[in-house]
This record gives C-alpha cells, structure tokens and sequence, in this order.
C-alpha cells in the first residue's frame, strides 16, 4: 500500500473578487508589460496553447514569473482570470497561484524521500484533493508519460528525462486553468515528445487548461496553437 506524506493544504487566504468561469475571459493577459527593447501585449484563453517565443532564457522566465502571479515591477499589467495581479496582496497572489497556477520549470526538482506516484500526486493533494483522487489523477499521468512502470521507485533512479516528465505530470494533476512550462523537451527523445505533445492536447482540449510554455523543439512548437514573440518590438496580437 503506498503511503503518501500529509501535505499541508494551502491557506485560505481570500481573493478579492470570484474568478470568472466564462472562457470569453482570458486566463491570461499581458498589458504593455516591460520587457528588455519591448513592450508585451498579448492574452491567451482557456484551452490554447501558445508558445512563448524568441528572447533570452531570463526574457522568458521573466514572463513565466509575471505570469504565475508573482509580483513584478515596471509598466504595465498581467490580469490573470481577469485580477490584476499587481492590485493583490502577498496572500492573495498565494492563493492565486495556489489554486489556479501550475508551472514546471528547468530548476524544479521532485522529493527525494518520496516514491514516484506520491511525488506526482503531492501538489493534487495540497490543493486539497484526497489522497484517493490524487493518485487516481497521478497514475493515468504517469502513464500516458511513458512513466507507469517507475511510479514506486524514489526519483534518484529516475533519468534526467524521465525527471522532466515527472515534473509535467505533477502540474498535470493539478488541473490549473494556467500552466507554465519553461523548456519542457530538455532532454527528450523524440517518443518522449510525442508523449508530452499528446499530453498537452489532451489537458487543454479535456480540461480547458490554457498553456503557456517556452521551447526551442520545433515539433513542440508547431503543436501550439499560436505562438508570441518575445523579442519582437511590435505588439503581439491573440489571434482570435
């Protein structure tokens, strides 16, 4: 029987405002927000993918950052859900992120004391799913990663892609309304790819989710539907 650790649920920590549920709303928007030669407009909506490109690696954590509600400096705004994440307190911007937000980034790393399927269902759980639905959310996961004969062992084991993936899946059971992901192929052969790019579909075609990500792979980023250029001085436009 595998045990899971109790993770601590979240703060309830109170938004200002309900969080819209119609998809005329955008997950996502970017109001002239200063980045290094621009000034970034766009907005994305609940099952998009869209694929941040061009600019630095530190351009594009940039947007990843401004874009999981962490506080940023400078002109402009980033509405998330239609809140002004600029208007928000230190909590609120928590519980945003807590509730809504899911991101894998290049320097995040999995539990070192937890087996593989615990691992990926630690952030499900903490959102406050039992640690029933939380597995029955990791497994189906992992496998669709190439991942459901590894889910006991502990991540030292695990390759380098294999730890990528895992990382994915532990924001897929989530099922944020925005997903973050910086460079998600580092390191993937190509079935692996294929895998990820099912993946995404099947999370923002079944679950709404609005992905944003950044990659160089270009199978990866022809699956996006759009792509924003990062680096280009002219306003990019959602393509509507």
């Amino acid at each position: 029987m595998l045990q899971m650790t109790a993770a601590p649920a979240l703060p309830e920590y109170p938004l200002p405002l309900p969080l819209p549920t119609s998809s005329s709303v955008p997950a996502v928007r970017f109001e002239q927000v200063a980045l290094p030669g621009n000034l970034l407009s766009f907005e994305a909506h609940a099952g998009e993918i869209v694929h941040l490109a061009g600019g630095a690696p530190m351009v594009q954590l940039r947007v990843l950052a401004i874009a999981s509600a962490h506080t940023f400096s400078g002109p402009g705004r980033c509405r998330i859900a239609g809140l002004d994440t600029m208007a928000l307190d230190a909590s609120q911007r928590q519980a945003l992120r807590g509730r809504h937000i899911a991101r894998a980034l290049i320097s995040d790393s999995l539990r070192p004391g937890l087996p593989l399927l615990a691992n990926v269902a630690q952030a499900a759980l903490q959102r406050g799913l039992s640690a029933h639905e939380a597995l029955q959310r990791a497994a189906p996961e992992l496998d669709a990663l190439g991942l459901g004969e590894m889910q006991s062992l502990p991540p030292a084991v695990l390759t380098p892609a294999q730890t990528r993936l895992a990382l994915v899946a532990r924001t897929l059971v989530c099922r944020p309304r925005l997903l973050l992901l910086e460079r998600p192929e580092v390191g993937l052969g190509a079935a692996e790819i294929t895998s990820l790019r099912i993946a995404l579909w099947a999370m923002a075609s079944t679950y709404k989710v609005c992905v944003l990500m950044t990659t160089t792979h270009p199978r990866l980023a022809a699956s996006a539907d759009r792509r924003v250029v990062l680096d280009d001085a002219r306003v990019a436009v959602p393509e509507l």
